[in-house]
């Protein structure tokens, strides 16, 4: 008997593309899809995808988001990751850049100076995040599971990841921002309160913009609600607007030069974290391997649902241990600065 051809089976390109060739495959063990992108979990009737079936689905969900997009990334093959970051706050010194290198001039035959950049090990265990999706058999077969997945997964870990890098704790999850040791709180104006303060939205963004160690990639980051009041917010002395128009590199429009971006993951209005100014290419965030998806037919059997389990090990810190002074400035600066509480 002539053995049955099945076509070229191709990775995935989405999450919801994945979800129902994998439901395909449970349905038709048989088929390609089946033995090419799934091992068999007999003991909990479902599939579960090989690492990584795509790779590029964690890419994907860092694009998805103006803080995700621009944190340092490094991966690592292991449950735990040590390496080394640049810490300018170790020391400064004049002429110098991350820490140690220079590039002074040097005369013929002369000795070129040289000092070790500082190094920070740094040392982050992967914690594992997950979320449960489930799915009837109607819904399944009545809509279009590609749309569905893609419509809800990335956004969820999206936000989860986001929460974390703003205000995670650091303990069993990741050091946020506004938690780490280098954030400077700047101090709002004297009468300042959570309803005044687009008045002083622009003397805000100005003080914080210069308590920024790395101006030329700062950006502020703010809660939604908190964006909206900005949007038509105007200066007292020639009643325009504090922020610019929209720009290609800047589409929510610029406060104090640099862009201004909303944030969901941001703290309540008038809490610290609500309006923040950082260079997130500053922070580090650590993946291992990619988005892991598994899918069961037989944990809620009884429901006539399916479950699909979507899970991500990472980690993240800030790369700066603590505010420093450059060469240039007089009092200590940051790569994240934070507005006060307001009441």
């Amino acid at each position: 008997m002539k053995p049955t051809s099945h076509p070229t089976n191709r990775a995935p390109s989405t999450i919801g593309e994945f979800c129902a060739l994998v439901r395909s495959a449970t349905l038709d063990p048989s088929s390609g899809a089946a033995r090419t992108l799934n091992t068999n979990v007999g003991s909990e009737g479902g599939f579960l995808t090989p690492a990584p079936v795509p790779s590029s689905l964690i890419s994907s969900i860092f694009q998805r988001s103006y803080l995700l997009d621009r944190v340092t990334r490094r991966s690592t093959p292991t449950g735990s990751y040590d390496g080394y970051v640049v810490d300018e706050s170790l020391t400064t010194g004049a002429g110098s850049r991350f820490g140690g290198l220079e590039l002074p001039e040097v005369g013929q035959s002369g000795t070129i100076p040289f000092r070790h950049p500082d190094l920070r090990r740094v040392s982050l265990a992967m914690v594992k995040n997950a979320v449960i999706v489930p799915a009837t058999s109607e819904l399944a077969e009545d809509a279009n599971l590609t749309e569905f997945f893609n419509e809800i997964v990335p956004p969820t870990l999206v936000g989860l990841m986001e929460r974390r890098i703003v205000g995670g704790s650091g303990a069993g999850q990741a050091l946020g921002v506004i938690n780490g040791p280098a954030l400077v709180t700047q101090a709002i104006e004297g009468t300042q309160t959570i309803a005044n303060t687009p008045q002083f939205i622009a003397t805000n963004a100005a003080k914080m913009l210069g308590q920024m160690a790395d101006i030329e990639s700062a950006a502020y980051y703010v809660n939604p609600e908190l964006l909206t009041s900005l949007l038509t917010a105007t200066t007292n002395s020639n009643e325009k607007t504090v922020i610019t128009p929209p720009d290609a590199l800047a589409p929510f429009g610029r406060i104090a030069t640099r862009p201004l971006y909303p944030n969901a993951a941001a703290p309540a209005v008038g809490t610290l974290g609500d309006f923040v100014c950082a260079s997130m290419s500053n922070y580090l965030v650590v993946t291992r391997g990619d988005v892991q998806q598994a899918v069961s037919m037989h944990v809620r059997f009884l429901q006539d649902e399916q479950l699909f389990r979507f899970t991500i090990r990472w980690n993240g810190a800030p790369m700066l241990s603590r505010p420093f002074t450059p060469e240039w400035a007089t009092t200590p600066k940051s790569h994240y600065v934070a507005l006060a509480a307001r009441v």
